[in-house]
């Protein structure tokens, strides 16, 4: 794959970047609908002002791009500094030494190549040429993994709900953390390589990262990740009469996070394809304005957009104080499920798509209730 990488510089470049935007964002993934210039098929917004957008072309087009607002052109809008809570950095660093990385994009047909990770190391080498010691962008909860193969962390920031993606998990790269890039092989210890580290203050910029918003299973003190499965054996159906070993060999590769009331976990028409398991709390399925479902713990959601790799086909919103839920990575999760391993996970699953159905059918195609016990496969048995 022969990319080559560039800085915009003309308005024609500029207005290419935001016709991807518009390509990706609006056509594929029916978002931004309303704030998009349909006429010209572009879209744009106000965090572009002063922001130095970074594309890779092959054969002359434009097949991935991103969005740089660094502090040092320009200071970050009110909407940067609460988003990404920025003011917890300043003890450590002033606005010139951080950089914001939003509005990060790949045409479907290179995806799962090479080339988000070299955007990725592009945008390594400006914070090594502009002396940029914290970096900060967000994600949706499938692409969690992906950051952190990098080197971005969670750090203590709340997850929030986007109007358009849904919930959004902001995540942190410390510059000269190379200790921490070489242990996780990211592609961007080799850029980092180059600078002298200075030890004391890197550990001073990890600290100040806090307490992690969403927390990777795998990275679980032992004691935690033996209760957490302990749970989810007892609880989640989904695994029921299954090997522990084996269920751990299905979630650990997840992350757990805490959710507040009203945030959407799943926006109807997502591409994503993330499976979710609900430990406490409870969620609404939603219509448009009228709900049509509820799930408590021991639910899954997500199940029929990750095996049938199509869109979601309802609004899932969090309708209690908080809610605990488990996220499963989607690729690594279908792997799994092809696995010889996988039988009773997917007569299980069959099971917990037989019972939605039948409450349903009993509901009625108005409003559907799916408690725990409706998802007892021992009770129903």
């Amino acid at each position: 794959m022969n990319a080559s990488y560039h800085y915009a510089e003309t308005q024609a470049e500029i207005d290419a970047i935001y016709r991807l935007r518009y390509e990706v964002y609006v056509e594929e993934m029916h978002i931004f609908g309303d704030v998009a210039d349909h006429e010209n098929r572009m879209l744009s917004g106000p965090n572009d002002t002063n922001s130095r957008l970074l594309y890779a072309t092959i054969d002359g087009e434009i097949v991935a791009s991103l969005r740089l607002n660094l502090g040092k052109d320009a200071p970050f809008t009110e909407e940067l500094e609460q988003t990404y809570n920025l003011e917890r950095f300043r003890p450590l660093v002033d606005d010139s030494q951080m950089l914001v990385l939003t509005r990060f994009m790949v045409r479907p047909e290179y995806r799962g190549t090479s080339l988000a990770h070299q955007m990725i190391c592009k945008v390594g080498e400006l914070c090594l040429k502009e002396e940029i010691e914290i970096s900060v962008c967000d994600c949706q909860p499938h692409l969690v993994r992906y950051y952190q193969r990098m080197g971005f962390r969670s750090y203590e920031c709340k997850v929030y709900n986007d109007p358009e993606f849904g919930i959004m998990i902001p995540l942190a790269f410390v510059n000269g953390d190379l200790d921490y890039l070489k242990a996780i092989r990211s592609p961007l210890k080799t850029i980092f390589e180059q600078r002298e580290c200075n030890t004391p203050f890197v550990d001073r910029c990890i600290a100040s990262l806090g307490t992690p918003a969403v927390e990777n299973i795998s990275e679980m003190p032992e004691d935690d990740q033996t209760s957490l499965l302990n749970q989810v054996c007892e609880q989640v159906p989904l695994f029921d009469g299954l090997d522990p070993e084996l269920v751990n060999s299905f979630i650990g590769s997840g992350h757990v996070m805490n959710l507040s009331r009203g945030d959407r976990l799943i926006r109807k028409g997502q591409t994503a394809q993330t499976m979710f398991i609900l430990l406490s709390g409870s969620l609404e399925m939603r219509d448009g304005d009228q709900v049509i479902g509820q799930l408590f713990p021991g639910a899954i959601v997500g199940e029929l957009s990750l095996l049938l790799s199509d869109r979601r086909t309802n609004d899932v919103f969090v309708d209690t104080s908080n809610a605990y839920l488990i996220s499963l990575e989607e690729n690594r999760l279908k792997k799994k499920l092809k696995s010889q391993s996988s039988a009773g996970l997917l007569l299980n699953l069959s099971k917990t798509l037989a019972h939605k159905l039948s409450a349903l059918t009993r509901m009625g195609p108005e409003k559907f209730v799916f408690p725990l016990q409706l998802m007892s496969m021992k009770a129903a048995n």
